[in-house]
């Protein structure tokens, strides 16, 4: 009666020593297909930058950097107070420069009030974006309106460039 019980014991499941086998030669082919692929269709070609190059006659047309202010603002959108130590450059073409730098000059502190409002005004989300799109737009429009255009009808700012806006909370 006990070698009746011992012999009509179920067997252990599991994977046979069959599958396993044929799982792994599939993922051999497998892997041989794919490098077989790449080595058909070859390597990459290669990128070449390119440069930013100007017309050496045309030395006006350069841009130039033009140090508007280093500040620090506050903004409260979130109902704390933040300070953000701030840099702003203008980006003008070189024929600009002397003319913007004068106006500038002679219109600081309007030019530091606006963008002293812009940043009080502004949500706390344009301080996060990577490369602060929103208060550098905002700047250039508010910017190109104290500035205009030459009588060309060109605009005299290219660009407002933000290398700095570190925030930190006040109420530390």
């Amino acid at each position: 009666m006990a070698e009746e019980a011992t012999s009509e014991a179920p067997k252990k499941g599991g994977i046979g020593l069959k599958t396993i086998v044929v799982i792994l030669m599939m993922l051999v082919g497998e892997a041989a297909v794919i490098v077989g692929v790449i080595m058909f269709l070859g390597k990459p070609s290669e990128v070449q930058g390119s440069g930013l190059e100007y017309d050496v006659g045309a030395e006006g047309e350069k841009p130039v950097e033009v140090p508007v202010l280093h500040e620090k603002f506050t903004n409260n959108s979130t109902g704390r107070i933040w300070l953000w130590d701030t840099e702003i450059l203008m980006q003008v073409k070189m024929k600009h420069q002397t003319g913007v730098q004068e106006e500038l000059e002679s219109r600081l502190a309007e030019v530091r009030t606006g963008l002293s409002s812009i940043w009080a005004g502004a949500q706390h989300a344009y301080f996060n974006e990577p490369g602060r799109e929103t208060l550098s737009r905002q700047a250039t429009a508010y910017l190109r309106g104290i500035f205009g255009k030459d009588p060309t009808g060109e605009e005299r700012i290219q660009a407002v460039l933000i290398p700095k806006c570190i925030g930190f909370p006040a109420d530390y």
